[in-house]
């Protein structure tokens, strides 16, 4: 086609502005993608919005005009329901446009949508993200095919019904992640970081939540909320955590104050790991979650103490206790870990992830077989479970391995 002309751009962009009241960069995006074509522009962009993950495009061939005019106020107000840039700050002044730059521009021009124009919006509009890729106009086919009017309708009111439902799922995630937002706000004390909150603070949301610090309950917690350090809650992991819950996606759930539905997401995830069946599964996401949240945002490892006293937390007789009929196992681990790494007042190791991770594999396979028998030196246990069995086996709390019963017999 032929060059157009960086005036003629510009004219362009801002009539694309005008009916949609999208960014200059999302103008300029669409308008190339379609030639620079305007009508095909506002078209693309609707099409864009109601199939994202689709080559297929509105054309103007599908929308009859009082679909279109429709489908434009949707496209419209997706641009102003999603602002980028914080409320009370003004545009860069290469980033507005005047009604002078949006005359008009002979063939490009689109005369029969200046009605839905609101030239107020021009120089208030907040701006929106362009989509990282545009698909190209679909093809000359497609449209082609789409002879009959009421194939048109039909097609007219399928892309309406897709552009309601995706800017009302844009608009409530935005105000799902508002609320959130704002709700972290009221939990940060003077003494947190802008996008976290410590270890008071967690404290006192955990009594509005109705669970402890001090028992498996926070691990739950922790594991919602994606926490990734010691005593520290995230902006993001909060908002994403909860936004994961099924009462921020079915219309019951929606219809309940934030609080309660944390209070109702958060019991249905420690019903998980309390009620038979117990879902493995998640205990084992839960109990490996721990792990981050026993350790400073520098460490690679979490303290001994801390890990044994999170090992108690995690084996509660409640959940998961790590005993046989004979045997107290968590307490010969404590034993094991007291006599081997403390010396002199000092604990000389720290726990890394691998041995905090296999230890709970290791405790799962001894209150299925407490002789030990299923341990064997070729697999690929931490050297300090291995060190575990020879105690075990040294101090009569696991029988002797045959091997060894065959060398004492042998002598």
């Amino acid at each position: 086609m032929p060059t157009v002309s960086t005036t003629t751009q510009r004219k362009l962009a801002a009539q694309f502005i005008g009916v949609t009241n999208a960014t200059k960069e999302n103008a300029q995006a669409f308008l190339k993608n379609a030639n620079y074509n305007l009508d095909a522009a506002v078209n693309l962009g609707a099409g864009m919005t109601a199939y994202p993950s689709s080559s297929h495009m509105a054309s103007s061939d599908t929308l009859d005009s009082d679909s279109r005019v429709m489908v434009l106020q949707l496209f419209k107000s997706c641009f102003q329901k999603r602002p980028t840039r914080a409320s009370g700050k003004s545009l860069k002044q290469d980033d507005r446009v005047t009604e002078a730059e949006s005359g008009d521009s002979s063939q490009h021009s689109l005369p029969s949508l200046s009605r839905s124009r609101d030239a107020g919006n021009v120089s208030t509009r907040q701006g929106t993200v362009a989509p990282a890729s545009l698909a190209p106009i679909f093809s000359t086919k497609d449209t082609k095919s789409r002879k009959t009017k009421s194939t048109s309708k039909s097609t007219s009111k399928s892309v309406l019904g897709t552009l309601v439902r995706y800017f009302s799922s844009a608009e409530t995630e935005s105000n799902d992640d508002e609320a959130l937002s704002a709700m972290f706000d009221k939990l940060r004390s003077g003494d947190d970081e802008t996008n976290s909150i410590g270890l008071d603070s967690i404290e006192k949301y955990t009594k509005e939540l109705g669970i402890s610090v001090e028992d498996y309950t926070f691990f739950v917690l922790c594991e919602i909320l994606r926490v990734e350090s010691y005593g520290q809650i995230t902006r993001e992991g909060f908002i994403e955590g909860w936004k994961s819950a099924p009462e921020y996606r079915d219309s019951i759930g929606k219809a309940l104050p934030l609080a309660e539905r944390h209070r109702k997401y958060l019991r249905q995830c420690i019903d998980k790991i309390t009620k038979k069946p117990r879902d493995e599964d998640y205990y084992k996401a839960v109990y490996r979650r721990a792990f981050f949240a026993g350790k400073d945002p520098e460490q690679r490892a979490v303290d001994t103490p801390v890990a044994m006293a999170f090992w108690e937390t995690l084996f509660d007789p409640a959940i998961q206790p790590w005993q046989t009929a004979n045997t107290d196992w968590l307490d010969a681990w404590k034993r094991y870990l007291e006599e081997t790494w403390y010396h002199n007042g000092t604990w000389k190791r720290s726990v890394n992830k691998d041995t905090w991770n296999q230890t709970l594999e290791f405790a799962r396979q001894t209150m299925k077989d407490g002789t030990l028998s299923f341990w064997s030196e070729d697999q690929a246990w931490p050297g300090v479970i291995d060190n575990f069995v020879a105690w075990c086996r040294e101090n009569g709390i696991a029988p002797k391995s045959a091997t060894d019963v065959m060398d004492v017999d042998g002598n």
